[in-house]
């Protein structure tokens, strides 16, 4: 299968590459040299940071059309085209199909975590017309704006200014590479993800993460048990459960509700660090290719007291 990545104007002189316009058709996986900048190409299905661990030299971009999850490319399509807050990240989520705002919630958060954990975006706010970065770790500013879309008292965040996204390089070089794929006209996509308008107040139904606490009550489970409640959310795809389980996840870390770890000699186990870093731990390789080991797999939770 032939893999496009952006040529970006720069030269390659190389008999395995051919060109289409202005982008770089190429057809195996490859490092080559052109000028003094080295440009990786391989097939990275999430745009995952386990998927890319195989780079050699500092610089050097992993950046793919086989980029089969719908809503992490469309909402790195979006980044790469303009800075994102938490409204656009939510008209992404609407193309998973559900309209349950708890649901649609808990999808922004999971695809938020994972292009944070994994370089393809950073937090920041919006000032003197540039992004301004928020300080702190990438696990501080991803855990604070997880927290801040939690409490947020109403479904309705547009013009919230809850954050600003900004890609990053490689995440600019997914999303740019991907434009054109599903792209609809202005008029098509309201028709599409819009639906009726989200409610000013948050309902008071059982939610899905309501029955992860109750899985959770009689002790320690699988991480995996997540992804077995989000597909009772209503959305249409693999990848849709596989974020929304993300993001209830990150939601319950956020609240304090879950403890993550793994399993040792029989027992649960607690992860050393912050609650921050275990989010952004679980992130990185929860989206990830056929064959690469996920922390969907590998991770544990417990409940804790409070709940």
């Amino acid at each position: 299968m032939v893999r496009v990545v952006e040529h970006a104007g720069v030269e390659v002189d190389s008999d395995e590459l051919r060109y289409a316009g202005n982008r770089l058709l190429e057809v195996s996986d490859t490092v080559l040299r052109a000028g003094t900048t080295d440009l990786c190409v391989r097939t990275d299905r999430w745009g995952s940071a386990a998927a890319r661990a195989w780079r050699a030299e500092d610089g050097c971009m992993s950046v793919t059309s086989e980029y089969d999850g719908a809503l992490v490319g469309d909402l790195l399509s979006w980044a790469a085209d303009d800075w994102t807050d938490a409204a656009g990240v939510v008209s992404v989520a609407l193309g998973s199909g559900s309209r349950d705002p708890q649901v649609l919630r808990d999808l922004s958060l999971g695809l938020l975590v994972h292009v944070v954990a994994n370089g393809l975006a950073v937090i920041g706010e919006i000032g003197s017309g540039r992004h301004v970065p928020w300080p702190g770790t990438s696990a501080e500013t991803l855990l604070r704006a997880v927290r801040d879309w939690v409490q947020f008292p109403t479904p309705r965040v547009s013009g919230s200014g809850l954050f600003w996204l900004d890609a990053t390089p490689e995440g600019e070089a997914i999303g740019r590479s991907l434009w054109g794929r599903t792209q609809l006209s202005d008029e098509e996509d309201l028709a599409e993800t819009s639906g009726p308008p989200l409610p000013a107040r948050w309902s008071t139904a059982p939610t899905l993460r309501d029955e992860v606490i109750r899985r959770g009550a009689e002790g320690p489970l699988p991480a995996h048990v997540l992804v077995h409640v989000a597909s009772g959310g209503g959305v249409s795809a693999e990848e849709g459960v596989q974020v929304l389980a993300l993001g209830l996840l990150a939601h319950l870390v956020a609240l304090g509700s879950l403890v993550l770890g793994d399993r040792r000699d029989g027992r649960f186990a607690p992860w050393e660090g912050t609650p921050a870093e275990a989010m952004l731990r679980v992130g990185r390789s929860w989206l990830v290719p056929d064959g690469v080991p996920s922390t969907r797999e590998t991770t544990w939770f417990q409940v804790t007291p409070r709940c």
